[in-house]
This record gives structure tokens, sequence and C-alpha cells, in this order.
């Protein structure tokens, strides 16, 4: 019996090798996906998170709970920190910005503006 059979198959095409991880725990899906930041401050924009935007979609439509997880690994400190993501922050435009201060991580204001291009009648 495959008890993966529910889930949507996962390949990735992320150099880590890993891109979406599924874990099914309490009628909980967590699909969680892996970031490697090389300082203490990280923008994270919607289209980075879109694979995960995907599975969290099709895993809705199958019936199950999903939850996205969003983890940053921060290597020259030795340090991850996981942070569970709302859906409505990937509705948005806007990037999320995330620092590190000694050892927590916060969620910061972007001063980065998403630039539109006009739309021509």
């Amino acid at each position: 019996m495959n008890r993966y059979r529910k889930y949507p198959r996962i390949r990735s095409a992320r150099s880590l090798k890993v891109d979406v991880i599924i874990f099914s725990e309490k009628g909980v899906t967590k699909l969680v996906e892996c970031k490697r930041c090389s300082q203490d401050s990280v923008y994270i924009y919607p289209r980075d998170l879109q694979t995960l935007h995907h599975y969290y979609d099709r895993l809705t439509k199958l019936g199950h709970r999903p939850q996205m997880v969003l983890s940053l690994w921060f290597h020259k400190r030795k340090i991850t920190r996981e942070v569970i993501l709302d859906p409505a922050l990937l509705e948005g435009r806007e990037p999320i910005k995330f620092e590190l201060k000694d050892g927590k991580l916060f969620r910061g204001t972007p001063r980065i503006k998403v630039q539109t291009s006009p739309h021509s009648h």
C-alpha cells in the first residue's frame, strides 16, 4: 500500500535538491520550503514561493489542511529558523523581509517597492 499516493508528486530543480517537503501530522499537512540565507536579512519575493503556493492550492483542492512553512538557514551563523506563512502574504506582490537579530527572527517592513508597468488601454 502506497501511503503517499494521496499527495502530489514533487520534483526538485534547486541546487540544494530540496524545494518543498511534505509532512503530515495530526490532520495538518505541512509544506516546508528551505531557503539558504547568506546575510542576516533576507527578502522573500512571492515568485520565490510559487512552488510552495502551487502545492498549497493542490492540497487544499484534495481536501487536506495544508500549512506553509518557510525554513530559513543562516549558514554563517549555523542557525535555522522556521516561519509559518499566511497564504494572504503570497497573494500580494510585495516582498517579505526577515531579519536575524540576536538569534531571533523578525519580520521587517520592506523598503523595496515592486515596480508595476502602467496598463495601456
